[in-house]
């Protein structure tokens, strides 16, 4: 059986609990992969309308854009800075983003230092388009410390942005652990987790 085939009989677990089809969670990958690139990497890939950059020294990533359909995309362990925030583990308490438990340090950071800019991109988009940020289907994904920083941002969005869980979803791709058992079980509980795929091992290829 050849790679690909391999990817696919896996993803076919995943179809129905995460509504992602194998063709989606392909190109959602080539994403997480392309946010370790740079902005004219990621142009022309898919037919997103836009593709907004944003960064700061702790992360990166890209925002995608056509009409309500909204993809958010962070960038994975890749620098020495990088590894500094994945080994910044001491839980933190985010209350107003996680009520219960704690969250990874470093990556509630790192999280915490690009949330304005994709939160002004994600405004700036919607106003364009004649919609309330509550209007918007949210994919949020990302590999490794990416994978983290996605976790944070889909529970911002499912907790403050939009009206309802189902317009969030989010792929990870070898995702470390980013809450403590309370927190992780919060994040369950307000239906993250069945709208969460989850790769183990790294970004699927075609």
């Amino acid at each position: 059986m050849d790679s690909r085939s391999q990817h696919e009989d896996l993803l076919d677990q995943f179809e129905e609990l995460a509504t992602f089809s194998n063709d989606e969670t392909l190109q959602l990958g080539e994403f997480a992969s392309l946010a370790y690139l740079d902005r004219d990497a990621n142009l022309g890939v898919a037919s997103y309308t836009t593709v907004s950059p944003f960064a700061t020294d702790l992360s990166s990533g890209f925002v995608r854009a056509r009409g309500a359909e909204v993809v958010v995309t962070y960038k994975g362990t890749d620098t020495a800075r990088d590894f500094q925030t994945d080994f910044d583990a001491w839980p933190l308490a985010r209350p107003e983003l996680l009520p219960e438990g704690r969250i990874h340090g470093g990556f509630l950071k790192a999280w915490e230092s690009t949330w304005p800019q994709v939160a002004a991109i994600l405004d700036s988009h919607a106003h364009d388009h004649g919609l309330q940020v509550s209007d918007l289907q949210v994919t949020v994904c990302g590999h490794s410390l990416g994978a983290a920083q996605a976790t944070l941002a889909a529970l911002q969005v499912a907790r403050h942005l939009v009206r309802s869980v189902d317009q969030v979803r989010l792929p990870t791709f070898g995702s470390p652990r980013v809450f403590t058992w309370a927190g992780a079980a919060f994040f369950e509980r307000m239906g993250l987790g069945a709208r969460t795929l989850v790769w183990r091992r790294t970004t699927p290829t075609r």
